[in-house]
C-alpha cells in the first residue's frame, strides 16, 4: 500500500512539474513521426514566422514571433527567436544553438538556448519557400508524454487556409492532436 502512494505521489509530482515548466502534456505515447527526407539544412535558413503553436510556457504572452537561423563555421545553426509582449512593449529575444547529431538524419535536430537543455526540432515537412512543419514529443515514466509543435511560414500573413488545412491534416495522420494549436497573433508588429 505504501508503494502505491509513492507511485500516486510520485506521479502527481510528474504532471506538476510537467504542467507547469512544460508545453502540452497529456497521457499516452510519442506517435512514431517520419522527419523530412532529404532534408537540406542550407535551403531552410533564413527568417520564418510563427504562425501558430503549441503552448509552451517560454512564449506566454508573446505575438510577432518569428525565428531567423543561419549556419555556423561548425555546420551548427544559430538560431535568433524574438517575440514581442504587446502589454510591456518589450521584445522578447532568446538565441540559441542547434545541430543535428546524426548526419543521416538532418530534419532531426537537436536546439539549446542558455543553459536550458537540448530539446529536440524535429522538421516533419517544409517546402523551404512557403511552409514549416516543427514537433517535438518525448515520454516521460512510460505514459505522459509533451509536446512542442509549430507551423512556420517565410510571410509573415502566413498561409492560405486551404493550405494550412492540409498542413493540420498531414499532422493529424500521426495522430497529432492539432486542436491544441493556438493561432499566433502576427499583427501590429514592431519589426
Amino acid at each position: 500500500m505504501k508503494i502505491c502512494k509513492q507511485r500516486i505521489l510520485l506521479t502527481l509530482a510528474l504532471v506538476l512539474v510537467t504542467s507547469t515548466l512544460a508545453q502540452v502534456f497529456s497521457f499516452g505515447k510519442c506517435p512514431n513521426v517520419q522527419v523530412k527526407q532529404n532534408f537540406q539544412l542550407e535551403s531552410y535558413m533564413g527568417k520564418w514566422y510563427e504562425n501558430r503553436r503549441f503552448f509552451a510556457i517560454f512564449e506566454v504572452f508573446s505575438s510577432c514571433v518569428s525565428a531567423n537561423y543561419s549556419l555556423k563555421n561548425d555546420s551548427h545553426v544559430r538560431v535568433i527567436n524574438q517575440g514581442y509582449i504587446k502589454f510591456l512593449k518589450k521584445n522578447n529575444v532568446a538565441i540559441g544553438d542547434a545541430y543535428a547529431p546524426d548526419a543521416n538524419e538532418t530534419a532531426k535536430l537537436k536546439v539549446k538556448f542558455g543553459n536550458a537543455p537540448s530539446g529536440d526540432y524535429w522538421v516533419l515537412d517544409t517546402d523551404y519557400d512557403s511552409y514549416s512543419i516543427v514537433y517535438s514529443c518525448s515520454t516521460f515514466v512510460g505514459f505522459l508524454k509533451i509536446e512542442f509543435a509549430w507551423i512556420l511560414t517565410r510571410d509573415r500573413n502566413g498561409l492560405s487556409d486551404a493550405k494550412i488545412q492540409e498542413l493540420l491534416q498531414y499532422m493529424s495522420s500521426y495522430d497529432i492532436n492539432v486542436n491544441r494549436f493556438a493561432v499566433t497573433d502576427q499583427s501590429n508588429c514592431p519589426n
